[in-house]
């Protein structure tokens, strides 16, 4: 990774920003204190448009089926939460308007 923000002049803050990490965490990634979860490394091989790969950042051989599995199965829990929040505001939203409707009727 350091090769590559001296390679294209990027500071690490915007670096860090764009990733959405904090600073601090992108030089422990930088020094290979910590290493990055898939969606992250995932997010930098899509920033980098593959110049960072996800097998570099893990340091690992990664099957990229696998690494994809990963991604959409996290993606599809992710919806499913939005899914159920939605449900159930729409729900709370038909049982108000069934009360608005009742109090009309009355009215």
């Amino acid at each position: 990774m350091k090769a590559y923000l001296f390679k294209h002049d990027l500071p690490v803050k915007k670096f860090a920003a764009d990733l959405k990490i904090s600073v601090s965490y992108l030089y422990q990634l930088l020094r290979k204190e910590r290493k990055p979860s898939l969606e992250l490394a995932l997010r930098i091989e899509r920033y980098t448009h593959g110049e960072i790969s996800v097998a570099e950042l893990l340091e690992e051989k990664v099957d990229h089926s696998t690494v994809l599995d990963g991604y959409l199965n996290t993606e599809r829990s992710r919806i499913e939460k939005n899914l159920k929040r939605l449900e159930n505001r729409l729900r709370y939203l038909e049982e108000k308007f069934e009360t608005l409707e009742k109090l009309i009727k009355r009215g």
